[in-house]
């Protein structure tokens, strides 16, 4: 492979690298598998601009410094130029380490060889919100009220 002209392969698997072995002294190599113009969006934040993702990964780093990134699987569609991350987020909130689950889906532009599109999806709901303590119990109690679990013909949940 000509490391000049990467594929959706070989990208991938190097920024599933660059995941894993995500550290603050390293976000600037971003540049090696984004474009400039990025489109961006999590349950949280949506922009334009790789310069953005920099700047929150600096932002993650600062405020979870012991965070981890894994990525359990993917799959790379070469005719659609896509590949899917399934990973994992592995965090220490209130003396437990937490872990949000998620997949990751991302466009590769052959003309940039970089990716222009980053979608995050995970529930924000149950990895987040109902972790912070006092609002964690509250967003249960309208959860349950919001969607009670169905129940079937006897009257049983």
């Amino acid at each position: 492979m000509n490391s000049q002209h990467p594929n959706i392969q070989a990208i991938s698997e190097r920024l599933i690298h660059w995941y894993e072995n995500f550290r603050s002294d390293s976000i600037h190599e971003l540049q090696s598998f984004y474009a400039d113009e990025l489109n961006f969006k999590d349950p949280f934040y949506e922009f334009q601009y790789r310069w953005q993702l920099e700047n929150l990964y600096e932002d993650l780093a600062k405020k979870i410094p012991k965070g981890k990134f894994i990525v359990d699987r993917y799959t790379i569609d070469e005719k659609f130029q896509e590949c899917l991350l399934y990973f994992r987020y592995e965090f220490p909130m209130l003396h437990k380490t937490r872990t949000i689950h998620g997949h990751s889906r991302l466009i590769f532009s052959m003309e940039k060889k970089k990716f222009i599109l980053h979608h995050d999806y995970w529930d924000s709901v149950q990895n987040f919100w109902t972790l912070i303590p006092v609002l964690g119990h509250l967003v249960k109690f309208f959860y349950k009220i919001a969607f009670p679990k169905p129940q079937n013909k006897s009257g049983q949940k």
